[in-house]
């Protein structure tokens, strides 16, 4: 009986191998595909920044197009010279589980404050021709495009106004292409390539949101109410310094409600009867897709006030601090995009080496924490939930450990037998004396 317990416990320990090891396999087929990565150049995130500036064509809700240059052209300079930062507002127990996380400070029982960040190498670039500009929409990817023309969308020769909206629209579903858009009814005006401008009235908006199922969105005009920056949005400041546009009017907001996949709101307006979502929208970035799985597209930044105001209530260079702020939102969803893509891929490595290592006690917890950050991951951009989730993910992967070894168990396995020798034999020793006393009193009698 004993043996077939030994037996029966060492089946079961391999059964139990092969299914941890079948549960890891599952893991990491499921694996999601990349949403889009740009390229990385001697171990920097390479990004390009585009600002059109066409000669001759006309500019409404911009009054100084060389402002806008100028305040896209500081947030490419500031990201090139900061890096991509995200300071996590959390503390805990620090693990060196990636050179992308940082210790920032001490604190209580050796938690500490943590800091992600990633090399970025951003290439600034002032369109000011028409072929340029039609190269730049038709085959670029993973890049900014910031419209310095304000509510005019410039037309290429060749080009109706409803297929040049629907080729951009092309670009942020198919190829991450980024479009900011920085001040006024955004497409409310066209010029057409060796011609005048035309008005296009809210239909052209109209027309870029149909590619995404939404050919009803308007923009619906609230001067006189004003909005804040948004608590999530200071997470730029620990790379782009925010606080010169800090509270702006809703102009040209757009509303929350119309969009289901908000990636990074700027200004927005809290009502608790919306459960904690923000509408209006003076200042928003929108996933330009229409349903969560889809891998593939870019976002459109949506700046629509007509001023900007210091945290202290001056009133700030709006054309510069829009296209600041555009920009910034821009390469903020790029960025993170790709920086949470490239930790999902670490996280993953962690995770097969504890595998492969035998690791497997505390891996379940790291399974759990990766599934999570893959699901904030899906949300369109990274957030503190994605960091949070990620980190200890890759802590708990580092951490994990060998379960009890065979030896150990065998050992045991021995006491266990050897005592039930040391039982079987007492009691047979009991037995059989007691038989002889038993057959010593018969023969007595």
């Amino acid at each position: 009986m004993l043996l077939l317990v030994y037996f029966m416990i060492h089946v079961a320990k391999f059964f139990g191998s092969m299914l941890v090891l079948l549960v890891m396999c599952s893991f990491v087929l499921s694996m999601p595909e990349a949403y889009g990565t740009l390229q990385l150049e001697n171990g920097k995130i390479k990004v390009d920044v585009y600002v059109i500036v066409l000669d001759g064509v006309e500019v409404r809700d911009v009054d100084n197009v060389t402002k806008v240059v100028d305040g896209a052209r500081e947030a490419v300079e500031t990201v090139d010279e900061n890096n991509f930062t995200v300071v996590l507002p959390f503390a805990r127990i620090w693990v060196n589980v990636s050179s992308h996380f940082f210790r920032r400070g001490a604190f209580l029982f050796d938690t500490c404050f943590v800091d992600f960040h990633l090399p970025v190498n951003a290439s600034f670039h002032v369109v000011t021709g028409w072929d340029v500009y039609e190269s730049v929409v038709e085959s670029s990817r993973e890049c900014v495009v910031v419209n310095a023309h304000g509510a005019v969308v410039p037309i290429p020769e060749g080009y109706s106004k409803d297929a040049w909206v629907d080729k951009i629209a092309e670009a942020m579903l198919y190829r991450n292409v980024t479009w900011v858009h920085v001040g006024g009814y955004p497409f409310y005006y066209f010029q057409r390539q060796g011609s005048t401008m035309e008005m296009w009235g809210d239909d052209g908006l109209k027309k870029l949101m149909a590619n995404i199922g939404k050919p009803n969105v308007t923009c619906t005009k609230s001067e006189y109410e004003k909005s804040i920056v948004n608590n999530f949005f200071e997470i730029l400041d620990d790379t782009w310094f925010i606080t010169m546009a800090y509270l702006v009017p809703r102009t040209w907001p757009l509303n929350g409600s119309d969009f289901g996949w908000l990636a990074f709101p700027i200004w927005g307006y809290y009502h608790p009867d919306y459960e904690g979502r923000y509408y209006p929208l003076a200042g928003v970035a929108i996933a330009f897709k229409q349903s969560l799985n889809e891998t593939s597209f870019g976002y459109y930044v949506h700046i629509g006030t007509n001023s900007t105001t210091s945290e202290g209530g001056v009133e700030t260079d709006k054309d510069f601090w829009r296209a600041h702020h555009g920009c910034a939102t821009g390469l903020y969803c790029l960025l993170a995009r790709t920086s949470g893509e490239i930790m999902l891929s670490e996280a993953q490595q962690s995770i097969e080496k504890a595998l492969s290592e035998g690791r497997t006690h505390g891996l379940d917890e790291a399974l759990q924490y990766f599934d999570e950050a893959k699901y904030y991951h899906q949300l369109t951009v990274e957030n503190y939930e994605f960091w949070d989730r990620i980190y200890r993910c890759m802590a708990a992967a580092v951490n994990a450990e060998k379960p009890p070894s065979n030896s150990d168990v065998d050992v045991a396995i021995l006491i266990v037998l050897a005592l039930g020798v040391v039982v079987s034999a007492g009691l047979y020793w009991k037995k059989r004396n007691s038989e002889n006393d038993k057959k010593e009193k018969q023969n007595d009698d």
